[in-house]
């Protein structure tokens, strides 16, 4: 309201007028009394009703919004301010005051931590800007005009930057096989060792992340970048080290199994809670904190995960509210609260597709531990719909791995006895060799 309301960014009075409407009827909005004659008779109270008018008036408020979301953002960055002030110095040429500034900025970028993938940017644009000031306007003819500062910054950022999508790709390829990574990347990446970056202790994190997805053995690796990471996790922000552990989990999954995997997964996910990069906004998948909870489960820790879910739900019924309520099911349905657990569910209203399938896999666990066979049975009809008519969303292969489970229930649900011969049947035909979640439910429910 103060941005519109400034004659600096809007010298249009209609403007606030119209905002004060809309500011008005927010949250209800009810169309009654919210629409484009009662948003003009609020600006135009004199004035015949024309609705081009009151269109045209819409639009360019929605350009101003668009303004103040740019203004907000840049103020939000102290490097930008600083950044646009040191180009506006050169500009209207002010000499004593660039060296003056750029002194500052340099200063501020060389003792900045955590460090992000901006951060080696925002040094690149920085040192380019010196570069050209220097070659333009105070080329003393002695050569020196910032080249070796910008070539320095445009290596770390570029070979940080290689380094990080590499690895993101590699791990996409470790988990959804038949994909490909591109070759250069892993030839460009090959130099790293033979620079002198090798030594900057960031880049040597990300090379140790970048070896362990690659090589086939990975375990020395592997214990090498946990380690870092235990050591220097307060080099990176928050999102980098979140994607480290990620790295992490999903090597352990690859190398480790049984009651081994569930305590080293149970230790990454704590140190990541201590360290308050677990639930990163800027990475939080939606199934890392049902990851958490069956971990706990599996190793008898429910009340540890219960009491985690409890101190984080003001701050995740405001970010994630959906995932948080899945989750809370999830924690009912290990202490075999199956009522509460159904409850919990009604409350989640899925808004994306990976959230859609988690609820609906727990709402089939829950209908059949409370024995309600008839809506148990409409379920799987449902879901076997829901995955065929988003199928341009999901994946065959993934829709393959549901579609699996929810045979497999069937024929356990519409089993009379589980003695050991049914259920030896009932593996042998939809789980073994199958890729299929919830398999270690199933396999519980089996007896086996």
């Amino acid at each position: 309201m103060l941005f519109v309301d400034s004659p600096y960014f809007n010298k249009n009075q209609n403007f606030v007028g119209l905002l004060n409407f809309i500011k008005k009827h927010h949250p209800v909005f009810h169309p009654d009394r919210f629409n484009e004659k009662e948003a003009f008779i609020a600006v135009f109270p004199d004035s015949t009703f024309k609705e081009d008018a009151i269109n045209k008036l819409l639009s360019k408020l929605f350009k101003l919004l668009g303004d103040f979301f740019a203004v907000e953002k840049t103020m939000s960055s102290s490097f930008k301010r600083e950044f646009y002030l040191l180009c506006q110095y050169d500009q209207r040429n002010l000499s004593h005051d660039f060296h003056r500034l750029s002194k500052n900025i340099r200063k501020n970028l060389e003792s900045k931590q955590p460090i992000s993938i901006n951060n080696y940017h925002n040094i690149l644009l920085f040192e380019q800007e010196v570069n050209r000031v220097a070659s333009t306007k105070e080329d003393k003819g002695v050569g020196d005009a910032n080249f070796g500062q910008v070539n320095s910054s445009l290596d770390l950022y570029y070979m940080y930057f290689k380094l990080i999508y590499t690895c993101q790709e590699i791990n996409r390829q470790n988990i959804i096989k038949g994909l490909s990574t591109k070759l250069y990347n892993k030839e460009i990446i090959g130099i790293i060792p033979k620079t002198p970056y090798i030594k900057n202790p960031i880049i040597s994190i990300w090379y140790e992340a970048y070896l362990m997805l690659s090589s086939k053995e990975s375990f020395p690796h592997y214990s090498k970048l946990k380690q870092d990471l235990f050591d220097h996790h307060t080099l990176m922000d928050g999102a980098l080290v979140r994607n480290l552990f990620t790295f992490l989990e999903n090597t352990a999954i690859s190398n480790m199994s049984g009651q081994e995997l569930y305590e080293e997964l149970f230790s990454l996910y704590n140190f990541q809670i201590d360290i308050d990069v677990l639930l990163h906004k800027q990475v939080t998948a939606q199934g890392i904190l049902i990851n958490y909870i069956n971990v706990a489960h599996y190793l008898g820790k429910i009340d540890t995960a219960a009491a985690f879910m409890n101190k984080m739900k003001p701050s995740l019924m405001k970010t994630l509210p959906e995932n948080f309520l899945l989750c809370e099911a999830i924690v009912l349905f290990h202490k075999e609260k199956y009522k509460d657990a159904l409850g919990k569910l009604n409350e989640v209203n899925p808004s994306n597709i990976n959230t859609k399938l988690f609820e609906r896999i727990w709402r089939l666990k829950v209908y059949y531990q409370l024995k309600y066979r008839d809506i148990l049975y409409d379920s799987f009809k449902s879901f076997r719909v829901f995955l065929t008519n988003n199928k341009d969303i999901v994946s065959d292969s993934s829709a393959e791995v549901y579609k699996n489970y929810i045979t497999c229930l069937s024929h356990i649900s519409k089993s009379p006895v589980l003695d050991s011969e049914t259920s030896n049947k009932i593996f042998k035909n939809f789980i073994e060799g199958k890729d299929i979640v919830e398999r270690k439910w199933l396999l519980q429910i089996l007896n086996l």
